[in-house]
């Protein structure tokens, strides 16, 4: 739609549009073409395009044919015919490699036609170089990194007191808990004495959702060798700054997960909150070992499936298969606890997640297991699962899309 959009305005004229509307501020544009003009800005760009207008009676452009290698980058045949003011006759042909941000052009790289090999290879690489639309990491946990990157540096106080908002609130519901915080002091305060206790402390995120809330797991170690871990839930502004956050015991995943899953729908996720509550009941019956709740109420069992499209031993499967393989598994190990680390819903009712699974055997091994499912919700339960690799995201993606679209009434054309 943007490039039909983008083509459309540039042929009327309209740049105003063309550069406030569907190019970002940010936009650059590259040649690797034999092209007169070189790299440039938005600002440039957009002379550029002036000032042939200003040479020619007409001119008219379009993409003649397209490639999508992402849903942010696809691969463009550009086509521009022109007529001089004399009533000659002018004709370009180029490939560009598109890329696309926020529904906006943010960068176009121009190759020769004779080219398109080469356009293709750096299409790829910069597919390759994007970040996974499920990457447990958002503006949260981005923002914590960068003040925990600082500890021991000069410039950590200041670092700290601009992460937190001056309201910041601890709310902690440890067995043990401490006393109450109330204000960028009073956290700062606290930051500072959990570093003197435990100097050796690593933070791992298990969990985001949206840009503003993180579950993350803090792992400290006293130079006596003393190890203590605890869960926090954080959440920010809009503007990055943590404005509370709840504190619960390592052991207590099941309250701290809850608490993340609830704001979340309560908050940014509130369009998906009737599936997010089947889907957060999910995870903690399975994780409980109720699997006569999660099958029984939670689960469309008449005709539930769960597909594989992974490296996966397990095939297609019915609701009474996933159950058995799940009670095979669970009498395998001596413990084990699933979640969604990342939940990106298309639609009220479909969703593709980063599932994590952990296991711990009996003699003390420790497993992992990753995988992406495209979710389907029907009448209050999950309806379907599709199984890929944590590598083909974008595959799962597109089939989403795919049945999102199919499921989506068409308008009436009378």
């Amino acid at each position: 739609m943007l490039a039909a959009d983008y083509f459309i305005a540039v042929n009327q004229g309209d740049l105003d549009k063309v550069f406030d509307e569907l190019t970002a501020p940010d936009f650059r544009a590259t040649s690797r073409s034999r092209s007169v003009f070189g790299d440039r800005s938005a600002a440039e760009f957009r002379a550029s395009m002036q000032e042939l207008a200003a040479m020619v009676a007409s001119s008219r452009s379009w993409a003649s044919a397209v490639c999508y290698l992402s849903p942010a980058c696809c691969v463009i045949r550009m086509e521009r015919e022109a007529v001089g003011a004399d009533g000659e006759q002018y004709t370009w042909t180029r490939v560009n490699v598109d890329e696309v941000r926020d529904g906006r052009l943010a960068s176009l790289c121009e190759f020769d036609l004779e080219d398109e090999k080469e356009a293709f290879a750096f299409a790829e690489e910069l597919v390759a170089a994007q970040p996974s639309r499920l990457a447990v990491s958002n503006l949260a946990t981005q923002r914590e990194r960068r003040v925990c990157d600082l500890v021991g540096r000069p410039e950590f106080d200041a670092a700290a007191l601009a992460f937190m908002h001056e309201e910041f609130r601890i709310v902690d519901r440890r067995a043990m808990s401490g006393a109450p915080f109330i204000g960028r002091e009073a956290g700062l305060a606290n930051l500072r004495r959990l570093l003197v206790d435990y100097p050796d402390l690593d933070i791992v995120p298990l969990a985001v959702r949206g840009e503003r809330l993180a579950l993350v797991e803090y792992r400290g170690c006293t130079p006596g060798g003393y190890e203590a871990t605890y869960l926090n839930v954080n959440e920010v502004d809009d503007n990055g700054q943590i404005v509370e956050q709840v504190r619960f015991d390592g052991g207590d995943f099941e309250s701290a997960y809850r608490e993340l899953e609830q704001r979340y729908y309560a908050g940014e996720g509130a369009a998906f909150a009737s599936g997010g509550a089947v889907s957060t009941d999910v995870v903690i019956a399975l994780n409980r070992g109720d699997f006569d709740m999660a099958f029984g109420d939670l689960v469309a069992a008449a005709d539930y499936r769960v597909t594989s499209r992974s490296r996966s031993v397990f095939g297609d499967r019915s609701a009474a298969e996933t159950r058995a393989s799940l009670e095979e598994l669970a009498a395998m190990v001596a413990s084990v606890r699933m979640w969604f680390s990342t939940v990106r819903w298309l639609s009220p009712t479909c969703c593709v997640v980063r599932q994590e699974r952990k296991a711990c055997g009996h003699d003390g091994e420790e497993y992992s297991w990753t995988r992406l499912y495209r979710c389907e919700f029907r009448g209050g339960r999950v309806a379907s699962m599709c199984q890929f690799e944590l590598e083909n995201d974008e595959e799962a993606f597109d089939y989403a899309e795919q049945l999102v679209r199919a499921a989506t009434p068409r308008p009436a054309i009378t």
